[in-house]
C-alpha cells in the first residue's frame, strides 16, 4: 500500500491537524521533517512546495496546508 508523504515542521498546527486526519482516515503516512532535514526540505521545494504543511497522496497529487476535503478524497 502506498503511503501519503507529509513535509512538515515544529509548532505548526495544520501540520498537526493533516496527520491526525490522515490516522483517522486508517491511511498510513510518512513524516519528513523540513526543519530538520535540509534533504526533506529540498525534496518538499522540488515537488512545488510553499509552506507546511506539503501533503503527496499515493497518486502523486499535491497540496499545501490543510485541507479536510481533499484528504478525504484522496484516501484509498
Amino acid at each position: 500500500m502506498s503511503k501519503f508523504t507529509v513535509y512538515s515542521k515544529a509548532g505548526c498546527g495544520q501540520c498537526i491537524f493533516t496527520k491526525n486526519k490522515l490516522t483517522e482516515l486508517g491511511q498510513d503516512w510518512e513524516e519528513k521533517r523540513i526543519d530538520l532535514d535540509p534533504d526533506a526540505r529540498q525534496e518538499a521545494m522540488d515537488k512545488g512546495a510553499m509552506g507546511a504543511p506539503f501533503v503527496v497522496a499515493p497518486s502523486g497529487e499535491t497540496i499545501s496546508g490543510f485541507n479536510e476535503k481533499w484528504l478525504t478524497e484522496m484516501a484509498v
